[in-house]
């Protein structure tokens, strides 16, 4: 068995919480939400030109969250089995994004602390419809360690929260103390507000401000500005970036538009553009189809050196009580005037049990 990414203490404290998952659950605990996924991309082809196609593999997921009173457990493990020089070696990994721990302790009304390796709350509207994922000025604790969590919400509509992730470089020329944390507002109509705010204590400051309105409307909407923090994939430097996204729900029928541009202040510096499109249709209750259209610019001002994906993604989803079986086509169109376009294709399903 090989596994990958993970710690010494995030391994001893996932299977700690898994555990005391298992038993807890077993003392008639109210179990809100358990679920396992098995699934494989199949055949797939890098976005390269003259890469050959591989068998992905075959991963599993298995999720549980576990509640009581004033603390609840949580635990997801995610395996991933592949092969080497195709089916010669057989390769069990654990998915580090895929899996982690963590525990929920309620003191009393509107406050929650928590302790983990993987969880983090959002500032409200900040979900970007199409790319299926919080902006990362959004995420407030995803860094994942110790938090604290104060809600007002029952007399304001004001909730806040407060992170301080584990840290190895803690009180080091490198960090000397990192915090993340939000303030945010709910209002009855729909209108909500807040402001995310990342620091090291030092020299480091990431600032996040969302307006939204998510009602009860066929139509809802975010606009956003980040300073000095990451683009939508996570992994962008952005010195200022403006985000917006929408979604038009008719019951059987739904489509979402994103968009994000940012801005870097040096000079010769990027100017990457992202775009995307969802459309969902429901031919009948218990079926859903579904189409996303992904397109990265990877410098708007110089898109003849840039690095720019197309990426299309048509499924079927079928439900079926606990069960839901999902089918499609992953096309990843890597386009770069400067080299040869190249093609990626994968073909993910997966089998998806509630229990």
């Amino acid at each position: 068995m090989k596994s990958t990414g993970f710690t010494g203490l995030k391994r001893i404290a996932i299977a700690m919480l898994l555990v005391i998952t298992l038993g807890v659950g077993a003392a008639s605990a109210q179990i809100i939400e358990v679920y396992n996924k098995l699934g494989s991309d199949v055949v797939i082809k890098p976005a390269v030109k003259g890469a050959d196609p591989f068998f992905s593999g075959i991963y599993n997921e298995a999720r549980a969250w576990v509640t009581f009173d004033d603390f609840w457990v949580e635990g997801r493990v995610g395996m991933n089995m592949t092969t080497n020089n195709l089916w010669d070696t057989g390769v069990i990994e654990i998915m580090s994004d895929k899996t982690y721990g963590n525990v929920g302790w309620l003191p009393f009304d509107g406050s929650e602390i928590v302790l983990g390796t993987l969880y983090y709350k959002t500032v409200p509207g900040t979900y970007m419809n199409a790319y299926d994922d919080a902006l990362p000025a959004g995420r407030y604790g995803k860094t994942g360690a110790t938090y604290l969590f104060s809600g007002l919400s029952p007399m304001t509509g004001i909730s806040m929260g407060v992170n301080v992730p584990f840290q190895r470089d803690m009180f080091s020329d490198v960090s000397f103390f990192q915090v993340n944390g939000a303030v945010y507002y709910e209002g009855t109509g729909g209108l909500n507000g807040g402001v995310s705010y990342f620091t090291n204590l030092k020299n480091d400051v990431t600032l996040g401000a969302f307006f939204s309105y998510t009602g009860d409307d066929p139509l809802t909407w975010m606009v956003g500005y980040t300073y000095n923090g990451y683009g939508i994939d996570g992994e962008t430097p952005i010195d200022h970036a403006i985000d917006a996204t929408m979604k038009f729900d008719m019951g059987f029928f739904s489509i979402s538009a994103d968009f994000e541009i940012g801005f870097n202040v040096e000079e010769g510096s990027n100017m990457p553009i992202y775009t995307g499109l969802l459309g969902i249709v429901y031919p009948m209750p218990d079926l859903a189809l579904k189409m996303s259209a992904l397109y990265r610019i990877g410098d708007a001002k110089d898109y003849a050196m840039s690095e720019n994906l197309i990426f299309l993604y048509p499924r079927a989803s079928y439900y079926l009580g606990p069960h839901e079986f999902s089918v499609g086509a992953q096309v990843t169109i890597s386009d770069m005037p400067v080299v040869d376009t190249g093609v990626g294709l994968a073909f993910p399903i997966f089998w998806k049990y509630y229990f």
